[in-house]
């Protein structure tokens, strides 16, 4: 054991306390030297800076902004309404000074089972559920400097989460399990209102409500948004479509909080019109060459009440305008509203539920959305009427993949316009066109069982001298 020295001993002997001092010493020399001739660069600067402090209303405006508008907006809502609630059950409690857990936890419940709409009507589940989420910011905001407060996973608020899962099942049941969305329009309602006469793009209400009705297809964008696109938003294309791009969205938001690893903003592409075809393109580039060169940046803008000088005024359209542009765009073609929640949000329903119908995959579809997530898009599209037909179908006995498949093909072809080709055929008989001399070779995939193929059926008009070769 002598031959071996304690721990402490083997340190101060390995090392030399002068020696550790002195290389310190040196470190501390050169730090303080990168310092002195950092500040003797900026002495030797001659050009003196002065700076205006903000004022506090600029620091208020930059900490309140960090949530959105929306998120703000809600809030206030629903805590008024509790408060109001509070007020009128309760006048001697005043909320804004109670800092009592079971206190709150007890109003809560209250108001859980009693709160309507203002027109006496049951809210959708989510709307009260997003109501709670929205008071309980807004305690969390007023208890910070006290202590922890969550109405989701405090014990004290264990029977307000019992109260709010009972109402929110209740309400499911009431509404028959809606939830308070916006409504798709159909891809035929969509043609009915582009070619209806007062959605022209020879008038400036009928070119305004057009370039808005673009924008929504094309970009899918969130009912609250369109009041934050810009002229500058658009970039052309060298194919003569243009490039929307997309700054800032509820996906996107950016700042310290919301950083992206990806140095390039979203883009949305509205392709170029088709020859000798007036689309997008060509109802935007007009609008854009109709705004006047002083207008405010916004991108959509007021009419002008004398359009025999210019068509649009300098000034922006105003937001409860905008915000209820589709809904008068319905109003005006007579599209159909009854039971119905349709607001400029039902475009992008209306985008995600066509690609979705269209076949394109969810990756695709959410480039378009903006998505972060597919349970976020699975809330815009749904099955259509003929999947859901056909998964229906299959749950009965006998029913099969293949024989529904047959019976597609069927239908499809009974669906062909056979009294126009046969029409067409009549024509050229009577012009005395030539028939066709050429060998026409038709591919027709089978993907079905052998036992199958003897029940497929071929329908043939007008024809002759044909010759059919089954190849397996």
């Amino acid at each position: 054991m002598s031959s071996f020295k304690k721990a402490s001993e083997l340190l101060n002997s390995s090392n030399d306390t002068v020696t550790i001092n002195e290389l310190k010493g040196r470190l501390t020399h050169l730090e303080n030297n990168q310092l002195s001739e950092i500040h003797k660069s900026l002495s030797k600067s001659s050009n003196k800076e002065t700076f205006d402090r903000p004022c506090i209303e600029t620091l208020q405006k930059y900490v309140s902004s960090t949530k959105p508008k929306n998120t703000n907006k809600n809030t206030c809502l629903w805590v008024s309404r509790f408060e109001s609630f509070v007020n009128d059950t309760q006048p001697n409690i005043d909320l804004m000074t109670l800092y009592d857990k079971k206190a709150i936890a007890m109003l809560l419940c209250e108001f859980i089972i009693v709160i309507q709409t203002k027109d006496k009507k049951e809210y959708k589940a989510n709307s009260l559920y997003n109501g709670i989420c929205a008071i309980n910011w807004f305690y969390q905001e007023i208890f910070k400097d006290r202590e922890p407060f969550n109405i989701h996973e405090d014990f004290e608020f264990r029977i307000v989460r019992d109260t709010l899962h009972t109402r929110m099942i209740e309400l499911e049941e009431i509404n028959n399990g809606e939830y308070n969305g916006a409504d798709p329009l159909t891809d035929e309602e969509m043609v009915k209102i582009f070619e209806h006469p007062d959605i022209s793009s020879n008038s400036p209400d009928g070119l305004l409500r057009r370039v808005f009705l673009w924008v929504g297809c094309c970009t899918a964008r969130r009912g609250g948004s369109y009041h934050n696109i810009m002229a500058s938003h658009f970039k052309k294309r060298d194919d003569g479509g243009y490039n929307i791009v997309t700054i800032h969205d509820k996906t996107h938001q950016g700042g310290y909080y919301h950083q992206t690893n990806s140095n390039q903003q979203p883009v949305h592409i509205i392709p170029s019109d088709e020859p000798g075809t007036y689309g997008a393109c060509h109802d935007i580039r007009k609008y854009l060459s109709l705004r006047p060169n002083n207008a405010e940046e916004n991108f959509f803008l007021r009419i002008n009440k004398d359009i025999k000088e210019n068509w649009y005024s300098t000034f922006h359209l105003g937001q409860d305008k905008l915000s209820g542009m589709l809904k008068e765009i319905c109003n005006i073609t007579g599209i159909d509203c009854t039971n119905r929640r349709i607001v400029n949000h039902s475009l992008r329903k209306c985008t995600a539920q066509k690609l979705n119908d269209e076949g394109l995959d969810s990756q695709a579809i959410m480039n378009v959305t903006l998505h972060r997530s597919i349970a976020g898009l699975n809330v815009y599209r749904t099955q259509n009427e003929k999947q859901k037909l056909d998964i229906a179908k299959l749950t009965l006995p006998g029913i099969s993949k293949d024989i529904l498949m047959q019976e597609n093909l069927e239908k499809s072809a009974e669906d062909l316009n056979t009294e126009q080709r046969i029409e067409n055929l009549s024509s050229q008989e009577e012009t005395k066109t030539e028939p066709f001399t050429e060998i026409q070779n038709i591919t027709i995939p089978l993907k079905r069982k052998d036992d199958l193929i003897d029940n497929f059926r071929l329908k043939f008009v007008k024809c002759s001298n044909f010759t059919i070769n089954i190849t397996k």
